[in-house]
């Protein structure tokens, strides 16, 4: 009985530490409503960027003299708007999230 032995193709070991160190990006989008018209902030969850920000559909700037800024603490980003939505409006968030491997 003759048994052969070959070497796989992949290496996997080789293959997995060159996965070490990559970033993994994570894209969702969050849609918030129930605004007071004098709340100005939002808060998206631990480790969620905000990448784009609509309210009722239509895309706000971000920057301290447009439509919001964003502030990051503790891994927790907080949307500020400079003017409070309104009861009627709705607020969706596009968002980001990296984690290395």
């Amino acid at each position: 009985m003759a048994v052969t032995v070959s070497k796989p193709a992949v290496n996997i070991r080789e293959m997995l530490s060159r996965l070490v160190g990559l970033t993994v990006t994570r894209t969702a989008s969050f849609d918030f409503d129930g605004y007071d018209g004098v709340t100005t902030t939002q808060v998206l969850d631990r480790g969620w960027v905000p990448v784009n920000v609509f309210v009722d559909g239509v895309l706000q700037r971000e920057g301290t003299l447009d439509d919001y800024t964003v502030s990051t603490a503790l891994g927790v980003s907080t949307i500020t708007f400079t003017t409070a939505p309104t009861v009627t409006e709705w607020v969706r968030v596009d968002a980001k999230q990296e984690t290395n491997t």
